[in-house]
């Protein structure tokens, strides 16, 4: 049985000290049939030409150069030119464990859901390296949004790289350009689109803690945008309300809930003087 495409975005931005380590740990997937698309995103270092280097060096890559528009931008560039039944993304500073892509492709398989999502570790912290199994939990209906809110204390849960999607639950869906935040709203409207969620224990995404990445910088009042995310959520909710624990919240409920837990604990987009 031949393997299913998996097409791989990796937009790359003045990551010149980290490209062959991301690309490396792409290209060396256990699951070898992949579609790895490099959106260069107008960097102006020695991006563009590593790109190409890569592009010559393995016949998977297709290399995309654009006018630098920003992460969202780069990412929905991938998203145009993936041709793969299932799409990931990996930020091109960070790099994930040999067999992600195969152990994210194998749960969302077996339990038939629409997404696949593993565990991350920040660099300090270290990978996985074992081939012990993991647990594994299916969500559905309420289930879904209860984990998306972060009804039950989840930390954090809305970034894109540690997860593998079926591509037609993107139909539709788009980072929105021009935000810090873009993950959140994304990840709602992904899920709108998905029936079954499968989320494992493992770990397989180092996410590398870059000085000069985006959600490192010190924020300023206009770069807090997340609670303009929330509340574009609210106003695409219409002001309904869904159930959740046995309790009716309404859009308003739940921008309280998210922004209590997604803004005052982020651990993605620290404030000034990190904790």
């Amino acid at each position: 049985m031949d393997e299913p495409l998996i097409s791989v975005v990796v937009p790359v931005y003045k990551v010149e000290e980290y490209l062959d380590r991301c690309l490396s740990s792409v290209v060396n997937q256990t699951h070898k049939n992949l579609e790895i698309i490099i959106i260069d995103d107008g960097s102006p270092d020695a991006c563009p030409k590593k790109c190409d280097e890569w592009g010559l060096k393995d016949r998977r890559i297709k290399v995309i150069h654009k006018k630098n528009s920003g992460l969202s931008s780069a990412r929905n560039a991938g998203i145009e030119a993936a041709t793969g039944r299932y799409i990931g993304f990996v930020d091109s500073d960070d790099w994930i464990e040999p067999d992600m892509y195969e152990h994210l492709l194998k749960n969302l398989i077996e339990t038939e859901s629409d997404i696949s999502i593993c565990q991350y570790a920040r660099n300090k912290e270290g990978l996985d390296t074992s081939q012990a199994s993991a647990d594994t939990a299916v969500l559905t209906e309420n289930a879904i949004w209860e984990y998306f809110y972060r009804i039950h204390g989840e930390p954090s849960n809305y970034g894109v790289w540690c997860r593998l999607y079926k591509k037609t639950v993107l139909d539709g869906v788009r980072f929105v350009e021009g935000r810090i935040n873009e993950d959140v709203l994304f990840t709602y409207d992904v899920y709108k689109n998905a029936k079954k969620l499968v989320i494992s224990s493992s770990r397989k995404y180092l996410y590398f803690d870059n000085p000069n990445g985006i959600t490192r910088k010190k924020l300023s009042a206009k770069d807090v945008d997340l609670f303009e995310m929330w509340d574009i959520i609210c106003q695409k909710e219409g002001g309904g309300s869904i159930s959740i624990t046995g309790q009716d919240l309404t859009g308003r409920g739940r921008l309280l809930l998210s922004t209590q837990n997604a803004c005052f604990t982020a651990e993605m987009i620290p404030f000034q003087g990190e904790p």
